[in-house]
């Protein structure tokens, strides 16, 4: 019979720099980000550390405990939740959630730059900050993450599967933009699947719609990285690389750029869906929709996915399969 009950009582983290961690064999279990329903403290989060498990000699092998450390110049005291167990893996099933519950604040201050979680399973249901690391080992990572400036999501031996809202302010700087938004997917022996949503603040710039770099990586495992919508003229670095399995990239309508694949020759496929239906030009002026093939050898091949003659292309995007296929959807 399996005996479900709080580790701890609940308490607060500040919000600054939280952490969490565990450590051994029988720390395992997922982590799930919601939003209070009710306000509170602007700078804390509630956490409930909650465990199941079948045998109650299965809590001599493990301790629960809230974890603060000194900080330095660059960075803050971090405050946040340990999970330890023992280094051997006596005969016992456990297994532990932990919840987080952000506070209920209004949109101007909802956004924070978060540490990393260093955790097992991560499933958020929605998750907004400035920049966000979210690290784990042999559990999957799922999610919508809405990030204004840096995001990376890590794991290995485990899937990832993630909606992106990516956010580039326009800052400028001397009159050029600053580094603009990065989103890093990285796992190994488990697929990546993504949905990105690319946006930009109004600028007074109508060249610019936006800098975005993303890359994704894993290895015997498919890609497949869709592009939903993205502002015009933005620009668009994208490195998605994998072996064994298949790269697959949907190109966005917005996406006026090259396009490179890296596979062996059979293995190398773009998907035309312009006579399925036919592209509506994001910019209003009916332009037309030109897919171009440049270069084909035997492990590369490179065109263009324009509007018209593609005067204003901007960015690159890179995909890459060792002995399995790529493919680009236009």
């Amino acid at each position: 019979m399996t005996t479900i009950c709080p580790f701890l009582p609940a308490f607060f983290v500040d919000l600054g720099s939280p952490m969490f961690v565990s450590y051994g064999p029988l720390a395992v279990g997922e982590i799930e980000i919601t939003q209070a329903n009710h306000t509170a403290d602007t700078n804390k989060a509630k956490v409930t550390v909650n465990v199941a498990f079948e045998d109650h000699k299965f809590l001599e092998y493990v301790e629960v405990c809230e974890v603060r450390s000194e900080g330095n110049r660059e960075r803050g005291a971090e405050s946040g939740v340990g999970i330890i167990s023992v280094p051997w893996s006596p005969r016992q099933n456990g297994r532990f959630h932990v919840l987080v519950e952000l506070p209920l604040v209004d949109e101007a201050s909802s956004k924070r730059s978060w540490s990393s979680y260093p955790v097992s399973s991560v499933n958020a249901e929605f998750v907004e900050a400035t920049n966000l690391i979210i690290a784990t080992t042999n559990a999957p990572v799922r999610g919508t993450y809405e990030v204004d400036r840096d995001v990376s999501l890590i794991t290995s031996g485990a899937n990832i599967d993630a909606n992106l809202n990516l956010h580039d302010s326009a800052d400028f700087k001397h009159g050029l933009p600053f580094s603009g938004t990065s989103a890093r997917l990285s796992t190994s022996n488990g697929p990546i699947r993504a949905t990105y949503n690319l946006t930009t603040t109004d600028s007074s710039r109508e060249d610019y719609g936006g800098r975005f770099h993303i890359t994704a990586e894993t290895s015997r495992a498919d890609i497949s990285l869709d592009f939903d919508k993205a502002p015009i003229e933005h620009e668009l670095l994208l490195d998605a690389s994998t072996s064994l399995g298949r790269a697959q990239v949907t190109v966005s309508p917005e996406y006026d750029g090259p396009w490179i694949m890296e596979a062996l020759f059979p293995f190398r496929e773009v998907v035309d869906t312009r006579s399925e239906k036919l592209p509506e030009d994001p910019t209003g002026r009916n332009r037309s929709r030109v897919l171009r093939f440049n270069n084909r050898g035997a492990f590369v091949e490179d065109g263009a996915v324009v509007w018209d003659r593609g005067e204003n292309r901007k960015g690159q995007m890179k995909s890459k399969s060792t002995l399995s296929r790529t493919s680009v959807v236009v």
